[in-house]
Parts: structure tokens; C-alpha cells; sequence
């Protein structure tokens, strides 16, 4: 196959802007598309080397894994290896626990199933998985486990038929993908099925182009003058799609044919006879194009990282660790890379012999990190609240709600409570019991996310929704639920609580009227709460005495917030801010004997309910709000 500079400047195109999206460095919002450019252009390459081997006598799978290998493990090892140690001296066991978890699917190529599954409602935010951006690596093994076979079975009847088919599996791939964004965005960004296409789009230009001259026109100036607009055309649309997408734009769909369509053009058309073809062939992006695998690799575990030690990182701290990155890239493309592919220095059973023992090796590095609750042993016992993996804190917080959602009320049980509202309602929930003030009455739960409002209107609220969740939203029912209008109407009395939004706080009293209006129950308001900022990470490196005296502020968003509900809700807003935190902007995240309340600043331990729920008891004016008997 005829090396082609212009697809080496191609990559560094991709790299850099997927650098950059993850920097959040600003005019690259869509720089998440470089991955698409990348898919676009494997599956080229891939399809080229195996209609080449199979015209030069003969397509050999053994030689077509070996190569992958080659390529793929050694810098991806190398990564992950000198990852572990920093993630040990940093990372708290519930963050260890899903990076081991990450090493181990990483290792055999099915990490883009992992991140779908752990996007949950307290997963750690993307930015500080120093391994999420190996999803798409996963994808691309999987497409090669699948697609050398498919190929070779279509080619028996032809190339046109192997045309025909690849193109209806493309479109059914794209189809997937643009009914999977708009109602299950997350599955649809991460797995083969619905990323296949764009594998599939370079695969048939290389079925189309391979082995000949495409003449567009009727002369030579007339083809050299349609490849410079081709060429133009498709770095027009990638570069539209760096600058103009960002993270709610619907994806991969249709928006993602500007940067996929982009690549396949500038593939297509461009070549060092073209304006676009000779900018890409310079020696600056061909040579940064070649370190792209490694680039791509390093440039996500310093990110993370960097963000997981100092939350407040700074766009020139992030500049410098791309640099690195950079270097590290550089390093590793001369010294790793390149020896690994050399077969003189690695026999293939060496090769192959060094793939299964790292897979193996970091498999149960993975296996022993979630089964010990990610090494949870590295600290302290009388530390334990403060290490508790996240997903047992999550259990605790939705349990008891969970068990009641839309439960039907006993005609004969206590005062029946219907509780609607986001984890700060499984929060409140929980505080109430852990207080003992739930023996009078009965529950009965409904949960709406507090991003989509919560609100009882006539009006539409999507377009005051966050952008980044309207997606998500149109697939919610919100009041509109049956089984919930039945519960309404059963109800004694409504509690509606949220981690409210200003725009949701100046909408609440008309959404209170009406829900007493069409169901004639008393609506109670439940306020937010805000801790500050909590960082757990710093937290246990201090003295217990130094974290019991700490303070933080509350954002001045939920200040504003709560204030503007005490104004307009009145006697029917229960303030759970003033009852952790008193008068004050400022709230301490431990009870006086040493007691976390809150993990993040916003939900809270078991022990934190247990403070909530005796600041319930403690005040006669909630109690008499809430209806509790004494």
C-alpha cells in the first residue's frame, strides 16, 4: 500500500482537536469529532491492507492480528502502566475501584461497554476517568474482530457485491445511530452498532479507489480542478465541526456526516498534487500525524489527573500537560513503537507472547482492584466515611425511595405522603427516617431529575432546560404519568423537592397552585441544600481536629436560589439550608464529633441524614409543616 502523507497531517488534524475538546480550550467544542475523522480513516487503511495482501496472494488473519498488535499494545500498555501508580498515591477507593475496573476492560477491548454501563447518576464526571478515551479503541477492535471475515465472504462473489453489502450495513448502522441520539444517547455513543458506519465509510472508499486512478472529469484539469474542491469542501466540514459542535449537539446522527463525509472527501480527493494535500504533507502535522496513536493516548490520564488533584486547574496547567503529552507521545512513538513493529527486533511469538501476558497481568490488577473495593486497605478504618466507594453511598441515598416508587397506599396505614422530586428527595427521605419522624406516616415516591424542572405547567420547558440535558429530558414522562395522577389523588399531602435551578425557583409558586388546584392536597416545597465544596480527596490528608473546625462557602447560585423561595413560596418552603447551616453563607461538612455529612457537598452520608433528621426533630415549625405526630 502507497504511504500517503496528507492522511498522517489527516490524523494530526484529529488528534489535536480531541486534545484540545478535552482541554475545554475554547473554539474546539466539537473537537470530540476527531475521533470520527479517526474512524474514518482505520477503516481505510484496514480495508487497503486487506485487499492488498488478498491481490498479492493471499489475506492471512494470523498476520492481520499480529500487525494489529503491534500497533495497538505496546504504547497502550506502556499508558496504562505508568497510569497505576499515580492513580494508587491519589485516588480514593470508590474513584481506584472503577479505574481498575476501567484497567480490565481496557485490556481486552470492551471498555466502551464499561463506560456505558457506569454512566450513572453519581459516576465520576468523564474528565477524571484517565482511561474513558480508550472507549473508541474498543470499537475499532471489535469492528476488526467482525469485519476481515465479512470482507473476505463478500469479495468471493466480487467486489461490487462486497460494495452492496458493506453500503446497506453502513446505512443500517447510520440509521441506528440517528434514532439512538435522540433517545438513548449514551448507549448510541459508545458502541459498535451505532459507530459502525463510520468505519465503514473509509472502508468503501478504499473498496472503491484501490488499485486505480479515479478520473473525475473528461480531462486532467478538469479532475485536478473537482479534487481541490473536494479537498477544500472536507476540511471545510471537519473544521465546521470542531468549531460549531459542542457536547449537545445529538451524536453520532447526522451531525457527525460534516466531519465523516470531511475525512472521506480529503481521503478521496486530496493528494500532494492538491492545495489540501500539500498543507497536510508538510513536515509539522505529518510528523505530529505519526505520534497521533501515542498522542491520543497520554494526553487523557494527565488530564484527568491533573484535574482529580487540583479541581481548579488553569487553561495554561492544561496547555503544559498537552505539551507533555506531546513529548511523552514522542518518546514512546521512537523508542516503543517503532522497535515493536520492527519483526528483526520482535519475533510474533514474542509479540503475541507479550499481548496475552499483559492483558492477563492487568486483568487481574483490574479484578483485585474492584473485588478489595479499589485497595480500600491503603487507608485508614477510622477514615471510612470518607473512603467509602461511591456506589455504596449511592445505594444508601435511593434505597428507601426506590422501594417506594409510586407504591400504592394502604387505606388503613398513617398519613399517606406522596414524595416527587431528584436524589435531594431520597436524601430528605432518609433523613426523616433516620430520625424515627416517619411512624405516623406512609410513603409513596415518584422521581423526575432535577435538570428537567420538576415543574407542574401547562407550559413547554425544554427550551429553558440546559442544552446538555434537553436530550435526556424528552424521554422523561414528568407529571405526565398515570400511575402518578393516581397516587396524587390518593395523597394526604404532596412533597415536592429538588436541587432547584433559579429559572425552576421562579416557576415553583404557579407549579404549587396548580397541583393543589387539580388535585386539592397541600403541596409542600422542600428546599436545596449546599455544603459547599467538598473535596474528599483533601479531606483525609488533614488532621481530624483541622476537618471538624472547616468551613466552606455555599455557591452563590444556591444562595440566590433559596432566597428567591423563601420570597415566593412563604409558609409552605421548608428551608434545609437554614437547618444544616443556620443563618450563615458558610456550612461545616462534619458534625462537631467528626461525622461527613456530606460526599460532594450536595447529598449526604448515613451519618449526615442522621444530623438532618435531629435538626427535623429539633424544630417545631417543620415538624408542624411536615404533618409529623409527636
Amino acid at each position: 500500500m502507497q504511504y500517503r502523507r496528507e492522511i498522517d497531517g489527516l490524523r494530526a488534524i484529529a488528534v489535536l482537536s480531541v486534545v484540545f475538546f478535552h482541554a475545554g480550550f475554547k473554539g474546539f467544542g466539537g473537537g470530540f469529532v476527531g475521533v470520527d475523522v479517526f474512524f474514518v480513516i482505520s477503516g481505510y487503511l484496514i480495508t487497503s491492507i486487506i485487499l492488498g495482501e488478498k491481490l498479492a496472494g493471499g489475506f492471512s488473519f494470523l498476520r492481520f492480528y499480529e500487525r494489529r498488535a503491534r500497533r495497538i499494545l505496546p504504547a497502550l500498555f506502556l499508558v496504562i502502566i505508568a497510569t497505576i501508580p499515580f492513580a494508587w498515591l491519589w485516588m480514593l477507593p470508590g474513584d481506584m475501584k472503577d479505574f481498575a475496573q476501567s484497567v480490565a476492560f481496557v485490556s481486552f477491548f470492551s471498555s466502551n461497554i464499561l463506560f456505558w454501563k457506569e454512566s450513572g447518576y453519581f459516576d465520576t464526571v468523564t474528565e477524571l476517568k484517565p482511561l474513558l478515551h480508550t472507549w473508541s479503541l474498543a470499537v475499532e477492535e471489535q469492528y476488526y474482530l467482525i469485519f476481515p471475515l465479512l470482507l473476505l465472504l463478500l469479495l468471493r462473489k466480487g467486489r461490487r457485491w462486497a460494495m452492496i453489502g458493506l453500503s446497506l450495513l453502513c446505512v443500517a448502522s447510520f440509521v441506528a445511530a440517528q434514532t439512538g441520539s435522540l433517545k438513548n444517547p449514551v448507549k448510541t455513543f459508545y458502541l459498535l452498532q451505532t459507530r459502525g458506519w463510520e468505519l465503514l465509510i473509509g472502508a468503501l472508499i478504499s473498496l472503491y479507489v484501490y488499485g486505480r486512478q479515479i478520473a473525475w472529469g473528461r480531462s486532467e484539469a478538469a479532475t485536478r480542478a473537482i479534487n481541490e474542491a473536494g479537498g477544500l469542501l472536507g476540511l471545510a466540514l471537519i473544521v465546521a465541526a470542531i468549531v460549531f459542535f459542542d457536547e449537545t449537539t445529538p451524536f453520532p446522527g447526522v451531525y457527525a456526516l460534516l466531519p465523516t463525509l470531511g475525512a472521506g472527501l480529503i481521503i478521496l480527493c486530496a493528494s500532494q498534487e492538491t492545495w489540501v494535500g500539500r498543507v497536510l504533507g508538510w513536515k509539522v502535522p505529518v510528523g505530529i500525524g505519526l505520534i497521533s496513536y501515542s498522542f491520543y493516548l497520554w494526553h487523557q490520564p494527565l488530564f484527568a489527573l491533573g484535574r482529580y488533584i487540583d479541581p481548579d486547574i488553569t487553561w495554561y496547567e492544561l496547555l503544559m500537560l498537552a505539551g507533555l503529552a506531546g513529548v511523552l507521545a514522542t518518546l514512546s512513538w521512537r523508542y516503543l513503537e517503532r522497535p515493536f513493529r520492527d519483526r528483526n527486533m520482535v519475533s510474533r511469538r514474542q509479540i503475541f507472547a507479550f499481548s496475552l501476558a499483559g492483558s492477563a497481568l492487568l486483568g487481574l490488577f483490574g479484578w483485585v482492584g474492584h473485588a478489595t473495593e479499589g485497595f480500600a486497605g491503603r487507608y485508614s478504618p477510622k477514615d471510612a466515611s470518607l473512603t467509602l466507594p461511591m456506589d455504596q453511598r449511592e445505594d444508601y441515598v435511593w434505597a428507601r425511595f426506590n422501594e417506594r416508587l409510586l407504591k400504592p397506599f394502604d387505606p388503613k396505614g398513617g398519613r399517606k405522603v406522596l414524595v416527587i422530586g431528584d436524589s435531594y428527595s431520597a436524601d430528605f427521605l432518609n433523613a426523616v427516617h433516620e430520625a424515627g419522624l416517619n411512624r405516623s406516616l406512609q410513603f409513596s415516591t415518584y422521581g423526575i431529575s432535577a435538570s428537567c424542572g420538576n415543574l407542574y405547567l401547562t407550559i413547554d420547558l425544554l427550551p429553558k432546560i440546559d442544552p446538555k440535558e434537553r436530550a435526556f429530558c424528552r424521554t422523561q414522562d414528568g407529571y405526565a404519568n398515570d400511575q402518578l395522577r393516581e397516587r396524587m389523588k390518593e395523597a394526604d399531602a404532596i412533597w415536592v423537592i429538588g436541587s432547584w435551578r433559579e429559572w425552576q425557583a421562579l416557576l415553583l409558586p404557579e407549579s404549587k397552585r396548580n397541583l393543589e388546584r387539580d388535585f386539592g392536597k397541600k403541596v409542600i416545597v422542600v428546599g436545596r441544600k449546599d455544603l459547599g465544596r467538598v473535596n474528599l480527596r483533601q479531606l483525609v490528608s488533614m488532621p481530624e481536629k483541622e476537618r471538624i473546625k472547616l468551613e466552606s462557602n455555599m455557591r452563590r447560585a444556591h444562595v440566590r436560589t433559596n432566597d428567591l423561595m423563601k420570597k415566593t413560596l412563604g409558609q409552605d418552603f421548608l428551608d434545609i439550608s437554614e437547618l444544616l447551616c443556620g443563618s450563615s453563607t458558610k456550612c461545616r461538612p462534619f458534625t462537631r464529633d467528626g461525622k461527613l455529612i456530606s460526599f460532594d457537598g450536595g447529598h449526604l452520608t448515613e451519618d449526615g441524614a442522621r444530623y438532618l433528621g435531629q435538626r427535623l426533630t429539633e424544630s417545631t415549625e417543620a415538624r408542624k409543616l411536615l404533618g409529623v405526630v409527636d
